[in-house]
C-alpha cells in the first residue's frame, strides 16, 4: 500500500467503492465490471488504475485480457491502520462507560440514603452528598 491518503482518496469516489466492492466477489475482467456499472470500460480502467496505485487492487493476465482482484497486502494494512485507531477509541469508550456507571452507581447509593442533590467532583466523576437545608 503506498499511503493512507491514497487509499483514502481512492476509496471516497462512489464508482471505486463500487468496483472495489465488486472485486469482493473474486477476480473480474474489466467489460464484467462495466456491464455491472454505468460507465464505460475506459471509465473503468481508469478507476481501476486509481485502486491499483493505491495498493487496493492488483492485475494479472489472464488469456488475452486482464483480471483484476483485492489486494490482500492492501487490504492488511488498511486494516492494520484502521486497527490503531480504533483500539485508542474503544479505550477512551471504555473509560468513559466505566466513569458513567461509577457515577450512576454513586448517585443510586446517595438515593438510597435519601439524599436529593448531589456534586460532581473534576475529571473523576465523583460524587459528594450535599446536605439538603432544612434537614
Amino acid at each position: 500500500m503506498t499511503n493512507r491518503s491514497q487509499v483514502l482518496d481512492a476509496l471516497g469516489d462512489p464508482t471505486r467503492r463500487g468496483i472495489f466492492e465488486a472485486l469482493a466477489e473474486g477476480p473480474m475482467p474489466v467489460g464484467v465490471l462495466a456491464n455491472r456499472l454505468p460507465i464505460s470500460r475506459p471509465a473503468v480502467s481508469q478507476h481501476l488504475r486509481v485502486l491499483k496505485a493505491a495498493g487496493l487492487v492488483l492485475d494479472r493476465p489472464s488469456g488475452t485480457r486482464r483480471l483484476y482482484e483485492i489486494d490482500p497486502a492492501g487490504i492488511g494494512a488498511l486494516q492494520a491502520w484502521l486497527a490503531s485507531l480504533w483500539t485508542p477509541a474503544l479505550l477512551d469508550q471504555h473509560r468513559h462507560v466505566e466513569a458513567e456507571t461509577e457515577l450512576q452507581r454513586a448517585r443510586d447509593f446517595y438515593r438510597s440514603a435519601g439524599a436529593t442533590r448531589y456534586v460532581r467532583e473534576g475529571e473523576a466523576m465523583r460524587i459528594t452528598r450535599v446536605a439538603s437545608s432544612g434537614s
